[in-house]
């Protein structure tokens, strides 16, 4: 029962989130009625997981515990999935198509730094050398790359087609490989032995 009740403890926030992020989803892509929005969408979802890739499977900088998945290191890069593919992108594409300014920029980096403070006293984020001040820099910045994408997507210009055609392959692509390697055992790699690690 006690193991039941932690389980919940920590999967509960991570879907009130996803539930909020997907009704901003909504709401965004019914008010705005444009399709290339769910473009963007897909580009800032790439561009989020190349980040994560590095910072969270290369250099270990923290731990999401939703407590979803039984394997560690799946459960790890779900919460990897919620954020990187869900939380911050949803927010990004909502910035950028309602072309909020940097006050609104602020004020959101600030909304993922409190969600950060409180799964850490939660514990269902640990950290090791990663800081909350990391997080609101980076998501700043990154809503002015989503800003600046949108712009260029709009242009319609050769080079940026094609990284966007790459990004959303990359953002689908790793989703499946995820779930892939949840329900099939399935691992990606060079030679016979293959880590969790170089699959992700």
């Amino acid at each position: 029962m006690r193991t039941l009740n932690r389980r919940r403890k920590n999967t509960i926030p991570f879907i009130i989130l996803l539930v909020i992020h997907v009704v901003m989803l909504i709401y965004t892509v019914r008010k705005k009625n444009d399709k290339s929005l769910l473009v963007l969408l897909f580009s800032n979802i790439g561009f989020a997981y190349i980040f994560e890739a590095v910072v969270l499977n290369f250099l270990k900088g923290y731990t999401y515990l939703p407590k979803i998945v039984k394997n560690k290191v799946h459960d790890n890069i779900l919460g990897a999935v919620f954020s990187q593919a869900i939380y911050v992108p949803i927010v990004a594409t909502f910035i950028s198509a309602f072309k909020l300014n940097w006050k609104w920029k602020v004020l959101f980096s600030t909304y993922f730094s409190i969600i950060e403070r409180l799964f850490i006293k939660w514990k269902i984020f640990r950290t090791k050398w990663w800081k909350t001040s990391y997080t609101f820099v980076f998501t700043f910045v990154y809503f002015f790359l989503s800003d600046s994408w949108n712009k260029l997507l709009r242009k319609n210009y050769f080079l940026v087609r094609k990284i966007t055609e790459y990004l959303s392959i990359y953002s689908i692509g790793s989703t499946g490989l995820f779930f892939l390697a949840i329900f099939k055992n399935f691992k990606l790699g060079r030679g016979r032995i293959h880590t969790w690690k170089e699959h992700y």
